[in-house]
């Protein structure tokens, strides 16, 4: 989660890239008397805001979605949000194969389209599943 931290020390999101790793700490110290926790699994992410222990927290969306709809007093933003993308895969034979090109080509653009969205809790990418 560096992206974040250097985000909280004020870099431009188009200058993130190549992390300056000594400033990524420096940043760190400034804030560490104030961080309740270093959350170490995804349980303890949602945990946190749960118990009402934090502020913010830097949480995946499925795991904010299911804190919140167990009563938890949250909310999600995706401002100033890391959209992260581990793969892309277009099945072998797959009867949409061109337009899924396209979408993934949007989505790994330097520009894609910008909307304000509101992000679901994770789901699977098909109701068949």
């Amino acid at each position: 989660m560096a992206a974040e931290r250097f985000r909280a020390d004020g870099v431009d999101p188009q200058k993130l890239y190549p992390l300056d790793v000594d400033r990524a700490l420096k940043s760190l110290e400034k804030i560490k008397k104030n961080v309740v926790a270093w959350w170490a699994s995804g349980a303890q992410s949602a945990q946190l805001p749960k118990d009402d222990e934090a502020d913010m927290v830097a949480i995946r969306n499925g795991r904010a979605g299911a804190v919140i709809k167990d009563g938890a007093k949250a909310a999600i933003t995706c401002n100033q949000g890391i959209f992260n993308i581990d793969c892309l895969v277009i099945p072998k034979g797959a009867k949409n194969a061109a337009l899924a090109q396209k979408v993934i080509a949007m989505m790994v653009s330097p520009n894609p389209p910008r909307r304000p969205s509101t992000p679901p809790p994770s789901t699977p990418p098909s109701r068949r599943i």
